[in-house]
């Protein structure tokens, strides 16, 4: 047996390429481990149904290409987890047909793709919509059933902007995005997909780029540093680089059986706006919480509409660090706009960028815009919303590398995923396939799995 290799260090080091297919000979050789994998390994080309009746002989293996590809090793927890996945896989192949049960109990899914999955995502048994790094059994059960289906697949991310780390500047964005940590992202994907069934896979990452709608969704801190500064058309000008060389870097490690895509936000921010429209009216930003509060079934019991009922219950409390910024209208020197305005036009003619004093100007006419806790907690739960439903109308796996993770994110995109697919096949009881990876505090990594950060910002 054989797997695909792509490494996961945090310091980069390629004792072994990446893309190679290596043996567990060569993972015990060129990382010098126990003696006792080496022996175990020579049966390694048994299904997983023989490890079943072995729990010890499959979490050495499978700790071994762990700590082979990332460095890391296995905590008490994940090894009680691979317990249980190993078990559902077992239970799962029984149900299935042969070219199904072949897939999942091949050695190179269970010491191929699973490690991959294992380092990168972590989940628990669960019925509330998982944080901060945290999934549900059932959510990575359903990834790795689309990873086991041999056909075709879609994934789906939301980068936000790549912002400079706190020491350095920590209000204004990076001045070249970090390609070490963009790579690693890339590799974990690449081990993920290569080592799987799928028969190719379109990878699209939606970041901000330079207009006025991506830098809508941007925290405001960063808004305002660059206005203080009169240099709201570079902020754009740089989005705009940090788009364009994540789409030229990105596309390097593409293959036969991977593509990898950068997209604009833009569309994403325009339905969210629309479908705020559509449902609560065009005074939805300044949402009085008696309205939210019956639309979310606070009065009656019943929630009328979900989006408001996540809102109200989830989103609400998460927002509330941003509302001194969007309750408070500012009132901007008249000064500070002439100069933001002067450098946004003799910026737009060195780029050719037309729209860019234009752009400017409509951020600071934003600015003046009031906004209720309400109002922005609807539309944070129908932006992650309609990237749920969107992925649900491609049939797309959702890969969670944005800097936070709230429940109200998972929520709402699964309400999104789980409505087109109602309406498109008639499903109600399938389990959305959204996982939101890894995060170590402050991005900190240690010795086990449970400290290593995959998510941004990349800092």
């Amino acid at each position: 047996m054989k797997i695909k290799y792509y490494s996961l260090w945090r310091d980069s080091r390629e004792i072994i390429n990446n893309g190679a297919s290596v043996s567990f000979h060569d993972l015990t050789r060129k990382f010098e481990l126990p003696a006792d994998v080496i022996d175990l390994s020579k049966d390694i080309n048994k299904s997983a149904s023989y490890y079943l009746g072995k729990p010890k002989e499959p979490k050495k293996l499978f700790d071994a290409v762990v700590y082979s590809v990332s460095g890391h090793r296995m905590h008490s927890q994940d090894e009680d987890r691979l317990k249980r996945v190993t078990q559902e896989i077992a239970r799962k192949s029984k149900q299935a047909d042969n070219f199904y049960r072949c897939g999942l109990e091949s050695p190179n899914f269970l010491f191929g793709c699973l490690p991959y999955m294992f380092i990168g995502f972590d989940s628990k048994r669960r019925s509330s919509p998982g944080k901060d790094g945290v999934n549900s059994d059932d959510n990575f059960y359903e990834v790795l059933n689309l990873l086991n289906s041999g056909g075709k697949i879609k994934i789906s991310s939301f980068l936000c902007t790549h912002k400079e780390r706190r020491e350095i500047d920590p209000d204004k964005l990076r001045k070249q995005i970090k390609f070490s940590d963009v790579s690693r992202v890339i590799n974990l994907m690449s081990g993920i997909l290569d080592n799987s069934t799928v028969e190719s896979a379109e990878i699209r990452f939606f970041q901000p780029t330079g207009s006025y709608s991506s830098a809508s969704y941007i925290f405001p801190q960063i808004i305002m540093s660059y206005l203080g500064d009169g240099m709201l058309g570079d902020m754009l000008v740089r989005l705009d680089d940090h788009s364009s060389t994540m789409k030229e870097y990105i596309s390097r490690f593409e293959s036969p059986r991977r593509r990898f895509i950068s997209s604009s936000i833009d569309s994403l921010v325009t339905q969210t706006n629309f479908e705020a429209r559509k449902r609560f009216g065009d005074d939805w930003k300044k949402m009085p919480e008696d309205l939210i509060l019956g639309l979310a079934g606070g009065t009656c019991g019943k929630a009328i509409d979900t989006i408001a009922e996540v809102a109200y219950f989830m989103t609400q409390k998460e927002v509330e660090r941003l509302m001194p910024f969007y309750s408070n209208p500012i009132s901007i020197d008249e000064k500070i706009i002439q100069t933001n305005l002067q450098n946004a036009r003799r910026l737009g003619d060195e780029v050719g960028n037309k729209n860019l004093e234009l752009d400017v100007n409509k951020i600071i006419n934003s600015l003046n815009e009031t906004m209720s806790i309400y109002g922005r907690a609807v539309y944070e739960t129908l932006f992650y919303y309609m990237w749920g439903r969107n992925a649900g109308k491609s049939d797309e796996i959702g890969f969670g590398l944005d800097t936070d993770h709230e429940m109200f994110q998972t929520a709402a995109w699964d309400i999104g995923w789980k409505e087109s697919i109602e309406q498109e096949m008639n499903i109600s009881k399938k389990k959305s396939p959204l996982l939101y990876s890894r995060k170590a505090e402050d991005g900190k990594e240690g010795e086990f799995l449970n400290n290593m950060s995959f998510r941004q910002f990349w800092r």
